[in-house]
């Protein structure tokens, strides 16, 4: 081990995903004596603030409706703001120029990347988001438009690293010695956790999916919801406002989960053998990859969008799913984060800071 290594790490603060597997591998690389920088904003300010030393820089927003991602208004909305986007830009390069990082590592977050890029410092990429570029099946003809459209825009947030580590729910071999696939990383309150089957479903529709409370309602179910903004019981739905703790202790004790295609939850998911049904984000391909790969291995169901047909389908089939995920497991963080601090103790020294 290489000690006391300088490291800004860029983490993408659109929603939470992002922040918890990167708060994970930031202790890790403080515990290991690295001095690192966070550089970070919105939920990943939130998540990360308090524990760890963060930059607030502009971020990048996608705008979302019915469901489905807006890429003509997502362009406009963060184009207004390019004056902010300027400003972080200088403000990253100031940090650079004071911290003198040796590597830098970015969870999809733009400022960072672009900023090493222009220093030569050299850049490990850690996140899922880089499946949708080295992801080793074909995609089907549905969904080629939104994973061409995905593959230039990661292209465009992270243009390159010089290692990919990239989490993945089941391993699969890559032929690029830059790429390593590394299983998800998981926070230890799920890793530790002694799950248990109740009877409710946990729902996360942090998009506000408008049609999926009216069509939950129609079933002979009892769900727990988050992320939609209402608060208080409706029949067979229990809209709960969010707390940390409240949220685990609901998925801790569900049945099963409703969500979208987002990786962290799907992950947890698995680790806690729940079954998961995933309706993601329309026009969203990493979404739709992850959701692909959770059909694939059996664990549970990909909707296009939500329907009764195919949430009763699910449902029936919950013994199904459980059975699978019996045969789950998930080996811990130790090797991914090893292959981390490999990573870091490689690149280290050939920093080129002008």
């Amino acid at each position: 081990m290489s000690a006391n290594i300088k490291i800004i790490y860029g983490v993408s603060g659109e929603g939470s995903g992002h922040a918890i597997r990167s708060r994970e591998v930031i202790r890790y690389l403080i515990n290991e004596g690295h001095e690192v920088q966070v550089v970070t904003y919105d939920r990943g300010k939130d998540l990360l603030g308090e524990e760890f030393s963060v930059t607030e820089v502009f971020g990048l927003h996608f705008d979302y409706q019915h469901n489905a991602i807006r890429y003509l208004s997502t362009i406009w909305r963060n184009l207004i703001r390019a004056p902010e986007a300027v400003k972080s830009l200088e403000l990253a390069a100031n940090l650079f120029q004071t911290t003198r990082p040796d590597v830098v590592c970015t969870d999809f977050e733009p400022v960072t990347a672009l900023t090493a890029l222009r220093f030569g410092v050299p850049i490990i990429s850690i996140g899922n988001i880089h499946h949708v570029l080295f992801r080793g099946s074909r995609v089907p003809w549905r969904y080629r438009h939104d994973w061409l459209v995905s593959k230039a825009v990661v292209r465009l947030i992270v243009p390159r690293a010089d290692h990919y580590v990239v989490t993945t729910l089941a391993s699969e071999p890559v032929k690029k010695s830059h790429v390593h696939i590394v299983p998800p990383i998981i926070r230890p309150s799920i890793l530790g956790a002694r799950p248990h089957r109740g009877e409710h479903i946990l729902v996360y529709d942090s998009f506000k999916n408008e049609r999926l409370p009216v069509i939950l309602q129609k079933t002979n179910q009892l769900y727990r919801i988050y992320g939609h903004g209402a608060i208080g019981r409706q029949g067979n739905l229990d809209f709960r406002a969010f707390s940390e703790q409240g949220f685990l202790d609901d998925l801790l004790g569900c049945r099963a989960i409703i969500g979208t295609g987002g990786f962290t939850l799907i992950s947890e998911s698995l680790v806690l053998k729940k079954p998961y049904l995933a309706i993601p984000i329309a026009g969203q391909f990493e979404q739709i990859d992850n959701a692909l790969e959770l059909e694939r291995l059996g664990y549970g169901k990909m909707l296009r969008v939500a329907e009764i047909d195919g949430i009763a389908e699910f449902l029936r089939n919950l013994d199904v799913f459980e059975e699978r995920l019996e045969a789950y497991h998930h080996p811990g963080n130790d090797s991914a984060m090893a292959l981390i601090e490999s990573l870091v103790d490689e690149l280290a020294g050939v920093k080129v800071i002008h």
